[in-house]
């Protein structure tokens, strides 16, 4: 049985990447996933990014920060005043910004895997739509789960409904 730790979410915070990282191999994980949302707003940078390719995740999924950061560099952001600082203070601390970017922009938003039978969707948010912005159709994508149940942890968001979900890592 391989177990996998899946991540996302750390959002410029070196020291949560590094508990995340020793926590998962206190578990025992054989593999990492990556769901995005690695910079800003927090204060960490180049560290964090090679951090990230020490724990070198099998699969790295693109999230709306990744966006920002890549939309500002090509210079085709529509970012407010306050977003367009930090990703500046971002890409100011990247040993190689523009090599940084052309990774992240190649990152997938949405990623199928089948483990051990099971059909598993990864994305950030929407499969493809990275912004936030609910679409007006509706979205006709399979949902697959297949957590351990250790911890539950609530979670809620503003017009949406209240459940639950397993903080996990996942063991296949």
């Amino acid at each position: 049985m391989t177990t996998i730790a899946v991540f996302s979410d750390i959002h410029g915070n070196l020291a949560a990447l590094e508990a995340v990282y020793a926590d998962a191999i206190q578990h025992g994980s054989g593999a990492y996933w990556f769901l995005g949302d690695l910079f800003g707003p927090g204060p960490d940078v180049q560290p964090l990014w090679e951090e990230l390719q020490t724990i070198n995740p099998t699969i790295k999924i693109r999230g709306n920060w990744e966006d920002f950061l890549v939309t500002t560099w090509s210079g085709k952001d529509r970012l407010s005043t306050t977003q367009k600082k930090i990703e500046a203070y971002i890409l100011n601390h990247l040993h190689d910004p523009a090599k940084i970017c052309a990774t992240l922009a190649s990152w997938p938003l949405h990623q199928e895997v089948t483990v051990n039978g099971v059909q598993i969707g990864l994305s950030h948010h929407l499969p493809a739509n990275n912004s936030g912005i609910r679409s007006q159709s509706v979205l006709k994508v399979p949902h697959y789960r297949h957590y351990s149940v250790d911890p539950v942890v609530p979670l809620t968001w503003p017009s949406m409904p209240t459940f639950t979900i397993p903080q996990c890592v996942m063991s296949t």
